[in-house]
């Protein structure tokens, strides 16, 4: 992993980045060697144990400590499988997503997936996906082109391409985070 550009990471890759981490660049002054992990992220995820914090990345530390000449600033990488500063996971938005692009209901499908969720925070979701759609599509673009899809919902045409894009067996937004670096959601 490339630290210089690495926001999402596998949930595998986390536990082995210790042994890599520190001949990488810094993204912020590009010096190598100087790079330390400096911690968890933690937060509390949709489908676990709500009461209980989990990892949900790591922060990576560019040491300006005794003599060294990194830039003090941090990075964190954080877990494919979630999306940053939300709750709900990559496989939720996923099945949210694949349900609503069926020309389903939105509020019996969020009640679906939410886990008790209210149901604000579905539509709330609902309402960055339609906003992000050109920016997910753009960079979908890149990678593999639209499958041909009948439905004349745009939601329905970027969970086509979603699926079209991602490897066999994985969850589309997971991969297309781990892919292409960004949230699903900027």
């Amino acid at each position: 992993m490339n630290l210089q550009n690495a926001r999402f990471a596998a949930r595998s890759e986390l536990g082995a980045l210790a042994r890599r981490i520190i001949p990488d660049l810094c993204r912020w002054c590009l010096r190598a060697g100087n790079m330390r992990l400096h911690g968890y992220l933690r937060g509390y995820v949709l489908g676990g144990d709500s009461s209980k914090l989990e990892i949900r990345g790591r922060r990576v530390f560019c040491s300006d400590r005794r003599g060294a000449e990194g830039c003090g600033r941090t990075i964190s990488i954080l877990r494919s499988d979630l999306i940053a500063r939300r709750f709900v996971t990559a496989g939720v938005l996923w099945l949210l997503l694949a349900i609503c692009a069926t020309s389903q209901a939105f509020a019996p499908a969020w009640a679906e997936v939410s886990g008790g969720l209210s149901r604000s925070t579905g539509y709330r979701l609902r309402c960055e996906i339609r906003r992000a759609q050109t920016h997910i599509r753009a960079a979908l673009l890149s990678s593999a082109l639209p499958p041909e899809c009948d439905a004349p919902e745009p939601l329905a045409q970027l969970v086509a391409h979603l699926a079209a894009a991602a490897p066999p067996k994985e969850c589309p937004v997971a991969a297309f985070q781990l892919r292409f670096q960004r949230s699903i959601f900027s």
